[in-house]
């Protein structure tokens, strides 16, 4: 009966290992993604920039910031769009926004169209967005406001992200801690509402 019972056993945990092992290679740091739930209760209580760009500095950051992640999601009052990395954030980040959805590729300088009116450009400086990163260079969504993020450039420590936007940005941004990455969310709604 012992041994019998052992016998059934196996399969049951073989299958309970295989979706664990599928769900998080179906989870991982790339593409769109629920809600992030570990967010601190500080960021939340920021406030939505609607006025233009900004500039973030993470203090002592690694020689090299290496992207491993990038991923879209949608939250009840915004949408979100996250950087994430494998060894600490990037010394200086800046969030450049604009009237349009057309971007250049760096350093070739040729014109991209995102789905969107509005959009925004992240810079991230000290940084590697191809050793770790293998998602992909274009994500689309559906979501609200958030509609497509594209890579324009990764070359000599620079990597770029563009985002298409359904409308004006405001939003707010700050490093997050384990793992380290970079949450921008976009609020849904007027820039006066």
């Amino acid at each position: 009966m012992y041994w019998t019972a052992g016998t059934a056993a196996v399969p049951i945990v073989a299958l309970v290992i295989g979706i664990l092992v599928f769900t998080s290679f179906h989870r991982g740091p790339t593409g769109t993604a629920p809600a992030d739930s570990s967010r601190p209760a500080w960021f939340s209580a920021l406030p939505f920039n609607c006025l233009g760009s900004a500039g973030l500095a993470s203090g002592s950051g690694p020689v090299t910031a290496y992207v491993d992640g990038v991923r879209a999601g949608t939250h009840g009052a915004y949408d979100s769009v996250t950087i994430q990395f494998a060894s600490g954030g990037p010394g200086e980040t800046t969030l450049t926004t604009q009237s349009t959805a057309e971007f250049t590729q760096g350093p070739n300088g040729q014109p991209v169209t995102l789905k969107g009116k509005d959009g925004a450009v992240v810079t991230l400086h000290s940084t590697d967005g191809h050793t770790h990163y293998t998602g992909p260079a274009d994500i689309p969504t559906t979501y609200p406001v958030v509609l497509e993020l594209r890579k324009l450039q990764d070359f000599e420590g620079t990597v770029q992200w563009a985002i298409g936007l359904s409308q004006l940005p405001c939003y707010r941004m700050a490093f997050l801690s384990n793992p380290t990455r970079l949450v921008i969310d976009f609020r849904k709604g007027s820039a006066t509402s």
